[in-house]
């Protein structure tokens, strides 16, 4: 059986890693802003997706609503000026 060796993160361990609110991040990931599975009641998130989506790589993300996309947009406005 072959081992799975990519990183996942936790909530708090994306938050330290984006900078962002733990309560932030569970925002974008319930509604779909930022990828994630939820296993039972707890959040978990591969490195490699945020690190995809952070660059703009991300293909195939569900369609989003038109208030999801805005939302989205002015989340990556205000972490670019950082």
């Amino acid at each position: 059986m072959e081992r799975f060796k990519e990183e996942v993160f936790t909530v708090k361990e994306l938050s330290s890693f984006l900078k962002v609110s733990e309560s932030t991040l569970y925002k974008y990931l319930k509604s779909g802003l930022l990828p994630g599975k939820k296993i039972g009641n707890r959040w978990r998130v591969l490195k490699s997706e945020i690190v995809s989506f952070l660059k703009g790589e991300k293909k195939g993300l569900p369609q989003r609503s038109k208030e999801n996309q805005d939302q989205l947009r002015l989340w990556t406005k205000d972490r670019d000026k950082r």
